[in-house]
């Protein structure tokens, strides 16, 4: 079971500092004991500069995991194999197919992998490891593989397809979770989360047979409609989760409902995601490495 953990974030739409850059786009640098890992590139290369202004050496990468094919998720796949050329890369192979996107009196979108990307990935150096089942790639570190829908998701799943007409409805089959097994319990390590709150956390308990300790990415409410809030927070209370780190496409309402207190105590919400902050499992607790920053 590893013992020692630190989080990074290299991608996000906040930041700690004026220096570093943002974008809607996800990305984070984990260490675990001594394998490091990649989790989703951003929107565009941005996020490879932020990491060496953070002092966080690319070249050291083990493994690149993707969360799913989404462009703001894998855009900077390109540089991070540039930078990070020996990593091995893990996704599920449903994310290099073309997504669409169909907002609300808005015109049809393509959302899916980048071109670049694409290419990047047929010309690396490692074999592409392609995830169709649960894996462990390192002691104790877990990509969920796709995740069953055994609960109702949490958001609107009307909006996106895998077709330009948008008569092939997405069912986000190649939504992956990371999932770090410690002394407190499940680290779950989301991009999007797709496949929904309770079914991300059933998933990862049943890979370690521990509760999520904390939860840590985009959790896609900020187009849920109040009960599906609710339902998400119901999910996290009852599941006994500590703590959620949130950001991307979590929403506004979702974060500040999930800072409220609850009937267990303080609220779960212990940090918004912005571009340098970083956390470390310190003493059996995930510690902010950087308060003076936030």
């Amino acid at each position: 079971m590893p013992q020692r953990l630190c989080i990074t974030v290299l991608m996000e739409h906040r930041s700690l500092r004026k220096d570093l850059a943002t974008e809607h786009g996800f990305s984070l640098w984990i260490e675990v004991e001594d394998t490091r890992i990649l989790f989703d590139t951003g929107q565009s290369g941005a996020f490879a500069g932020n990491a060496r202004a953070l002092g966080i050496d690319m070249t050291r990468a083990d493994f690149i995991v993707l969360s799913h094919g989404h462009y703001d998720h894998t855009g900077g796949l390109k540089a991070a194999l540039q930078a990070a050329s020996r990593a091995q890369v893990w996704l599920h192979p449903d994310a290099r197919l073309p997504r669409y996107s169909h907002p609300p009196g808005l015109p049809t979108r393509s959302i899916g992998m980048p071109a670049p990307a694409l290419k990047a990935i047929q010309s690396c150096d490692q074999p592409v490891q392609l995830c169709l089942e649960s894996q462990e790639i390192a002691k104790g570190v877990w990509i969920s593989g796709p995740i069953p829908r055994v609960h109702p998701v949490e958001h609107p799943q009307r909006a996106f397809s895998r077709d330009e007409q948008g008569k092939d409805p997405d069912g986000f089959v190649d939504d992956l979770a990371l999932v770090v097994d410690t002394p407190i319990g499940n680290l779950v390590f989301t991009g999007c989360c797709h496949a929904g709150v309770a079914n991300t956390l059933e998933r990862a308990s049943l890979l370690t047979g521990q509760r999520g300790a904390c939860l840590v990415g985009g959790l896609h409410l900020v187009r849920s409609s109040e009960r599906q809030i609710r339902s998400a927070l119901g999910t996290l209370d009852r599941a006994q989760v500590q703590g959620v780190l949130c950001g991307h496409c979590t929403g506004s309402e979702a974060e500040h409902r999930l800072g409220l207190q609850s009937r267990r105590g303080p609220g779960l919400l212990k940090g918004l995601l912005k571009v340098g902050a970083s956390w470390a499992l310190e003493d059996d607790k995930l510690r902010l490495v950087n308060p003076e920053e936030i």
